[in-house]
């Protein structure tokens, strides 16, 4: 029983009359130059198809021909994908007026338009009135959606490398994204023009995910943040982003966000962040940043931080971390002496602890002139680009029972290590960038601290 018809490269198709296909579950067609043989009685011999891919046809303009509706005979659709159809104006007729609602599949979930460059006018989808997921790639004609076709079904909406895409939705007459819309994931990647994700400022309401990456030309992503239901929040790559939306704190559900490489952000939201959900925050590479919020320790859910490479950030915050953090990852940053100083061993559940640069006050680690100490819990310790580090503290790993891992990295002036303490790491690397006398001399560390252990200790 045919289950998969799979035509490649064939100048010709030709059907004399209706064909039946009824077993068949998956139809390709690619690189077909003559696409006449797509007819009514073609497409109705596809009844029980679920996946149509179509590839490379250049020839193909739209699904309606003759004034026939060509997608209606596809009642078993449930995936549709169009990738390399160069000329493809529209799913549907050239004329604006044409009436759309009895031609599309209403079975279908999924549909995916890549690289159809003469897709100009936004798509008539609201016909699709089982559409879950839209995925737009590489559709350098696209310039805006209007809201009024997009399907109320639609749940995930993905764009990426259209590079003409202003506004992602334009509201029509008589439309209210942020109401009628069922959208939970919003992904939108490399379109170097978009300005606006929203004409009116407002983002859809029941929205879980937004996920924006490579937009330099964004200068807003809403008015105000209303969506109670968002739980994750990523924007990276967005250098006109001079700031976020207020109201992040009020999203109750909110439990990640990732703000990175926006050069123009000079400060986070006034109110916070939601202080009982947020699980992971990371901060990188936004040079204007100014401050972190000082009600950071307020956020008692908050596991994961990592901050990475904001040069304007030159004060803790007053109250310190917070206190449940089990990861903490930190590089180039100019607060690290009152970080020191205020204690990380307060942190009494962290295991992973990540430092790169930004400590060429430290000679030893844990400092001992300080009094530091590193929290007891940790597993996993990283020290990296330390100019000055000549020595590890005996005193401050002795009580590290719970190390399993050491790596050490771009510390020119390392001398030496412990006597006591690192024979119960899982795994330790060293590459301090020694000359290779001094490599000598902690190879022979290693062989003395490690002759009765199956345990390596890496020097490079």
């Amino acid at each position: 029983m045919l289950r998969n018809l799979d035509v490649d490269g064939c100048k010709e198709l030709i059907g004399r009359s209706t064909i039946q296909f009824s077993s068949l579950n998956t139809v390709a067609l690619s690189c077909i130059s003559d696409f006449s043989f797509l007819t009514e009685s073609f497409m109705q011999g596809l009844a029980e198809v679920k996946i149509l891919k179509i590839t490379g046809c250049q020839e193909l303009t739209n699904f309606w021909q003759d004034g026939v509706r060509l997608l209606q005979h596809l009642r078993s659709l449930r995936y549709l994908k169009i990738k390399s159809c160069s000329r493809l104006v529209s799913l549907g007729p050239e004329e604006e007026g044409q009436d759309l609602k009895l031609g599309l599949p209403c079975s279908l979930e999924m549909l995916k338009l890549i690289n159809c460059e003469s897709l100009q006018r936004p798509l008539v989808l609201h016909g699709f009135r089982s559409l879950e997921e839209l995925h737009i790639e590489k559709c350098a004609g696209l310039v805006f959606f209007v809201q009024t076709t997009l399907p109320c079904t639609l749940k995930k909406l993905c764009i990426s490398y259209c590079e003409n895409l202003q506004c992602l939705l334009e509201d029509g007459k008589g439309s209210n994204i942020s109401s009628t819309s069922l959208l939970e994931c919003l992904d939108i990647r490399n379109c170097p023009s978009l300005k606006c994700l929203s004409s009116t400022g407002k983002l859809p309401s029941p929205l879980r995910q937004l996920v924006i990456w490579d937009c330099p030309e964004l200068g807003s992503v809403a008015d105000t943040f209303c969506n109670l239901s968002l739980e994750k929040l990523e924007i990276k790559y967005c250098g006109k982003l001079v700031c976020l939306p207020e109201g992040l704190n009020m999203l109750s559900h909110l439990q990640e966000i990732t703000i990175c490489n926006c050069s123009n952000i000079v400060s986070l939201p006034e109110g916070g962040f939601p202080a009982t959900s947020l699980k992971k925050l990371y901060i990188g590479w936004c040079e204007k940043l100014q401050a972190l919020p000082e009600r950071l320790r307020g956020l008692t859910s908050l596991v994961e931080l990592d901050i990475h490479t904001c040069p304007s950030i030159v004060s803790f915050p007053r109250d310190g971390f917070p206190r449940n953090l089990t990861s903490l990852l930190i590089t180039n940053l100019n607060f690290c002496k009152p970080l020191f100083d205020w204690g990380l061993h307060r942190l009494a559940s962290l295991t992973r602890l990540f430092i790169t640069a930004g400590c060429a006050h430290i000679l030893s680690f844990p400092c001992e002139e300080t009094g530091m100490m590193l929290p007891t819990s940790l597993s996993s310790l990283s020290i990296v680009n330390f100019p000055n580090l000549q020595y590890l503290s005996s005193n401050g790993f002795q009580n590290l029972t719970s190390l399993q891992e050491l790596w050490i990295s771009d510390c020119p002036m390392l001398k030496s290590l412990p006597e006591n303490g690192l024979a119960f790491l899982a795994f330790g690397a060293i590459h301090p960038w020694l000359p290779s006398s001094k490599k000598q001399v902690q190879k022979g560390y290693r062989e003395r601290v490690f002759q009765n252990s199956t345990n390596p200790l890496c020097v490079y």
